[in-house]
């Protein structure tokens, strides 16, 4: 006869269990920057982050690197003759 409360028990706790890491899922959203690859790997497993979303961040972090720092291309064409005389 305990057994249907304590299956009613065991199902209470895990709808807590479920809806307070949801609650804390949306407390703390995804940060790219701040990101580790563990930390990205939990994101897409919980369907926080897709691959598609992940490579535009990519993408976008390369494009802000390269406009303020600019490009691999351009700093090896700029100090060509340093390279040269080494």
């Amino acid at each position: 006869m305990n057994y249907p409360i304590g299956l009613s028990i065991t199902c209470a706790m895990v709808s807590f269990m479920t809806w307070q890491a949801g609650a804390q899922q949306a407390q703390n959203p995804f940060r790219f920057q701040e990101a580790t690859v563990a930390g990205i790997h939990d994101a897409l497993a919980s369907g926080q982050l897709t691959c598609v979303q992940l490579t535009k961040l990519y993408l976008d972090r390369i494009e802000a690197f390269n406009l303020q720092f600019g490009t691999a291309a351009e700093h090896i064409e700029r100090y060509a003759d340093l390279l040269d005389a080494s």
